[in-house]
């Protein structure tokens, strides 16, 4: 079902009305684990060629028994068993008590529709030329007329691109039949319209219970944006959580989860997660639920990992207590020094609440400690330090080398708060956005995970198999 409160955020563009002459794009390289190239088309759907040339078959089928008409003047004449295999509402509409009986004499004139479906303008919103309602002219007569409506709760309220409805239809057409939609040329304006009339394809489907046929394909379509679909999701990820749940997507909602998760429990208007607009969503409960959950996780690493910092002693000071010599512990002089001071610089971070506390989340304290060097206890700050604790040249050089290598031991422990989940492309050199990215959903915590059935095997009852992910 389309969300009974359904809007979308997608950033405002110039109005990009195409005529259908846009070339199918090539899929780029490089695509990403987890890609609709790894997984397999849905049970039951027709296995067409995407390179089959042979293109006046569509969308007039010599054949065919539905004649659908734009009102624009584009007609598709295409076959009720594949509009019914491939849409729950079409089979509602399609029966055979409504079809035109077909004699010889028609049959041998070439005239095979059987039924005849017209697009209309939605009567509570006439002015969205992205969706129609669908009527059925019973015998060909206006007069008698069945209507199927689209809910108009799946609009992207505020949206100001606007994808004409027969580019719509036309590509939801396209994958009930394997073949690829045409999208809006994804260099224009950010790829914003491409984005778009992806969107309107999975809103037109879903209210006809058809998602099932344009999920792989719209994903593929996506995912061929590489960098720039990671930098909406960025930006955007309350809602490509919900289209990534919709599309049924691991890559693009694990993406979108690890941004949440990461802003989660920040309260600056800039980071903080838009609650109120996941709520909205027919798939907020899901997303809130796991968000709320690893965001717990989250603190609770983070916590642990703070405490570890603060009780760190670096290996080669640990000496078993079996009457050592003396000579063995007084060369660690150097060592303590080094712990001290690191250990003033974690408490003096804690104390102006730097760790978790922060408004980024921590997220520039851990990464400081995870790059170690000099991204903090720099030699300038030593040199302070020497001034009210004067040592010997050769002193400060030990002392200096001894920071050096507690700060290098201290970063293994953070290591797993800076492991990157997302799929971001980022120099080494390039600051990560202003929050953590390290949130891992596994494929048991999936919204659309469904749990493997128990099964018999050699008498063996306890036997469960390996869990499946729905796509």
């Amino acid at each position: 079902m389309v969300p009974s409160r359904m809007r979308y955020r997608y950033p405002n563009v110039p109005t990009v009305r195409c005529d259908g002459t846009t070339e199918e794009a090539l899929p780029r390289t490089n695509t990403p684990p987890g890609s609709p190239s790894q997984r397999s088309i849905p049970s039951g759907s027709p296995r067409v060629s995407h390179n089959d040339t042979n293109t006046d078959h569509y969308p007039k089928f010599i054949d065919g028994d539905v004649l659908v008409t734009s009102g624009t003047g584009r007609q598709w004449k295409l076959h009720a068993k594949q509009l019914i295999h491939a849409s729950a509402k079409f089979a509602t509409l399609l029966t055979e008590d409504s079809a035109r009986k077909i004699t010889k004499k028609l049959r041998d004139e070439g005239k095979t529709v059987k039924w005849k479906l017209a697009m209309a303008p939605y009567q509570h919103n006439p002015h969205d030329d992205r969706f129609r309602s669908f009527q059925l002219l019973v015998c060909f007569k206006s007069s008698h007329r069945g209507s199927l409506h689209r809910n108009p709760n799946g609009l992207i309220a505020g949206a100001t691109i606007s994808m004409p409805y027969h580019r719509v239809y036309d590509n939801l057409f396209r994958c009930m039949y394997g073949k690829m939609p045409v999208f809006t040329d994804d260099h224009i304006h950010g790829a914003n319209p491409y984005i778009h009339d992806a969107i309107a394809l999975l809103q037109a489907s879903e209210f006809l219970e058809a998602a099932k046929h344009v999920r792989l394909p719209i994903e593929a379509h996506l995912l061929r944006l590489n960098q720039v679909l990671w930098t909406h999701i960025e930006n955007n990820a309350e809602a490509w959580a919900d289209v990534g749940i919709r599309l049924e997507s691991p890559i693009i909602f694990r993406n979108a989860m690890a941004h949440i998760v990461g802003r989660y429990d920040l309260k600056t208007p800039k980071n903080r997660v838009d609650k109120g607009f996941i709520e909205d969503q027919a798939t907020g409960h899901w997303i809130l639920d796991l968000a709320e959950r690893k965001a717990a996780e989250l603190k609770n690493k983070k916590l642990l990992i703070e405490r570890r910092l603060m009780e760190f002693y670096p290996s080669k000071m640990l000496h078993a207590d079996n009457d050592i010599e003396a000579t063995v512990y007084a060369t660690d002089i150097y060592l303590w020094q080094a712990v001290t001071v690191v250990r003033q610089y974690l408490a003096s971070s804690y104390m102006s609440n730097c760790h978790h506390r922060a408004a980024d989340g921590g997220a520039n304290f851990y990464r400081c400690i995870g790059a170690s060097g000099d991204k903090y206890l720099r030699a300038d700050t030593l040199a302070r330090f020497h001034e009210s604790f004067g040592m010997s040249t050769k002193g400060k050089q030990c002392l200096q080398a001894a920071v050096e290598y507690v700060k290098d031991s201290l970063r293994p422990i953070v290591a797993e708060l800076l492991v990157d989940c997302t799929q971001s492309n980022r120099r080494p050199d390039e600051v990560g956005v202003g929050h953590l990215t390290c949130t891992k959903i596994l494929d048991e915590e999936l919204p659309w995970y469904v749990p493997p059935p128990a099964r018999m095997d050699d008498g063996d009852d306890s036997d469960v198999g390996e869990g499946i992910t729905r796509f």
